[in-house]
C-alpha cells in the first residue's frame, strides 16, 4: 500500500511537469507563474487586498537580490487579456526625469542574442511617458501594436512607511506563456535593478520564464517549496517503479 501511494505521487508529479513544462530559450532558474486574478484599478495606489492574488518577485542589483519587488497577474477585460504589474522601488524616493521602468516580452519563447520581431519592450520614463517597442533583429523600434496603461506615485504602502516609487501597469498579453525581463532605473543613484539577475533588455536569452496559469496564485505560495515537493515525488516514484535487471515484466 505504501509503495503504491508513493508511486502514484511520482506519476502525478511527472504528469504535472510534462504538461506544465514549457520548452523555451530562457535563463535557467528564473521562472514565475502568471496566474489569473481580479482586475486592479491602475492608479499608482495600492488598494487593500488588490495584489494578494498575484505572483511576488524581487529585483536584483547585478547578482544580488534586493527588497525592491514586482508583482504580476493575468486578468481578462472583455475579450482582451492583460498582465497587470506592480513595482515597488523602495530604494527610489525621488521623482527624476531619468527614472524608468521596463518590461520585456519574448512572445514566442525563442530567445536570441538580439530582439526579434516577436519581442516587445514597454518603457515608462520620467514618471509620465509610455513607449512600446518591437524588436527589429538588431535593436528596437517604436510600435503601436499593444495597449498599455501606466500610473505611478511616490507614496507609502504596507511594504514601507517611507515614500517610494510605486508603479502599476496594464500590458496587453495575447500570448500566454512568455519570456520576461523587468528593470527599474533610479537616476538619482545611477542604479539599475532587474529580473532576472545580470540580464539585458537587448538579449532575449537573458529573459526569465513566465508560465501562464488559469489558476489563482495562493497567497504566500513558495515556488521553492513547490519545486522541492515535485522533485521529491519524482525521485520516490522512480525508486518504486524501477525493476531489477531480469525481473518479470
Amino acid at each position: 500500500m505504501r509503495k503504491s501511494l508513493l508511486a502514484t505521487l511520482g506519476i502525478i508529479a511527472l504528469c504535472t511537469l510534462c504538461f506544465a513544462g514549457i520548452v523555451s530559450a530562457t535563463k535557467p532558474g528564473f521562472t514565475f507563474t502568471d496566474g489569473t486574478g481580479t482586475e486592479v484599478t491602475v492608479n499608482g495606489l495600492i488598494g487593500a487586498g488588490e495584489w494578494e492574488d498575484s505572483w511576488l518577485g524581487k529585483l536584483y542589483s547585478g547578482s544580488t537580490m534586493t527588497d525592491n519587488t514586482w508583482r504580476v497577474k493575468w486578468v481578462g477585460v472583455g475579450d482582451t487579456w492583460y498582465d497587470q504589474w506592480l513595482f515597488e522601488i523602495l530604494s527610489d524616493t525621488t521623482n527624476d526625469t531619468g527614472d524608468f521602468v521596463q518590461i520585456c516580452y519574448d512572445s514566442t519563447l525563442d530567445g536570441g542574442a538580439t530582439p526579434h520581431a516577436d519581442d516587445y519592450l514597454v518603457n515608462y520614463t520620467g514618471h509620465s511617458k509610455v513607449t512600446v517597442y518591437v524588436g527589429t533583429g538588431t535593436g528596437w523600434a517604436p510600435t503601436s501594436d499593444l495597449d498599455v496603461k501606466v500610473a505611478s506615485t511616490i507614496g507609502t504602502s504596507n511594504s514601507s512607511a517611507t515614500p517610494h516609487w510605486i508603479i502599476e501597469i496594464d500590458f496587453e498579453n495575447p500570448w500566454e506563456s512568455t519570456g520576461d525581463r523587468m528593470a527599474a532605473y533610479d537616476a538619482s543613484t545611477n542604479t539599475t535593478l532587474m529580473w532576472p539577475s545580470n540580464s539585458s533588455a537587448d538579449v532575449p536569452n537573458d529573459y526569465g520564464l513566465g508560465e501562464l496559469s488559469y489558476e489563482t496564485i495562493p497567497e504566500g505560495l513558495s515556488v521553492g517549496v513547490t519545486m522541492l515537493l515535485s522533485t521529491a515525488a519524482v525521485i520516490i516514484g522512480a525508486r518504486y517503479f524501477r525493476k531489477p535487471v531480469g525481473s518479470p515484466r
